[in-house]
């Protein structure tokens, strides 16, 4: 009975992460999830960045014109991906997720 008390008690500790950037600025002051964070950070728009490569490499569109989305992934993550679906459809002349 403690023990699900405790956990639901953990459940809701969790949910008041979006009730605001109050809360969410307080779980960065812990440094352990702060690093947690920069890792999944990381590695989420490491692997979209090499999507992006290696799709834009299927198209042979221009590496140059490829940078703009990618550097933008890195910084912004989802605008960088838009960006580079927006600019893979005038190159792709057809939309597919399935590519």
């Amino acid at each position: 009975n403690q023990l699900i008390r405790k956990q639901l008690e953990v459940f809701i500790q969790n949910l008041k992460l979006y009730l605001g950037l109050n809360e969410l600025s307080r779980l960065f002051e812990d440094r352990s999830f702060l690093i947690l964070f920069w890792a999944h950070f990381l590695a989420m728009n490491l692997f979209c960045g090499g999507w992006i490569v290696n799709d834009s490499r299927m198209f042979n569109i221009n590496k140059l014109i490829v940078s703009l989305p990618l550097i933008t992934t890195y910084l912004i993550g989802p605008i960088g991906i838009v960006l580079y679906w927006i600019m893979r459809l005038f190159y792709a002349k057809r939309i597919s997720l399935y590519d």
